[in-house]
């Protein structure tokens, strides 16, 4: 496909509506299904790669905005929406900004601060609901490393597709 016909707008509007539904059916499984929600999250924070594959960072940001603000709206489940929006839906376009650093060890540092500030402001919330769970102090560094690790999992997999989708999915999609 020429890049004319790529970049019009009518094309942009589309595939923007698309991946905004497709976010929408993996928080709306997430909610529903009763396994699988972390998995869930994954995915849709790793359909906004195909936005930020096409069209950068400014697309797949507005793409995340209109993905939360409906999630808000239409989403039966919540509680769903609230990983989507605080870090699933934006963490694909802070990683690509913070991988152009081109240092890894900053790289990961800056990617392991930006978690861990969102982790502590979950768990800063959580023990206003949770008190006596968060005040355990035996459960709190496990807790902490563990999470810092499903993190790094995390991303190594957020890797994995975004070179997926790049090198197999994107020919078969626009060809």
């Amino acid at each position: 496909m020429d890049s004319k016909a790529h970049n019009r707008p009518a094309r942009k509007a589309a595939l923007g509506g698309v991946l905004t539904a497709a976010v929408q059916c993996c928080l709306f499984a997430a909610g529903v299904l009763p396994t699988g929600r972390l998995a869930l999250l994954s995915l849709s924070s790793m359909v906004l790669t195909a936005a930020m594959v096409e069209y950068g960072a400014l697309y797949a940001f507005l793409i995340y905005i209109a993905s939360g603000a409906l999630s808000l709206i239409i989403q039966p489940n919540k509680l769903v929406c609230v990983p989507f929006v605080a870090f699933f839906g934006y963490y694909g376009i802070l990683k690509a900004q913070i991988e152009q650093i081109r240092l890894l060890w900053a790289e990961w540092l800056i990617k392991l601060a930006a978690f861990n500030a969102v982790a502590a402001a979950a768990w800063r919330m959580a023990s206003q609901f949770f008190p006596l769970f968060v005040t355990l102090p035996n459960a709190l560094w496990p807790a902490w490393i563990a999470l810092n690790a499903l993190f790094v999992v995390f991303d190594y997999a957020y890797s994995l597709a975004a070179g997926l989708y790049e090198r197999r999915l994107r020919q078969k999609l626009w060809n």
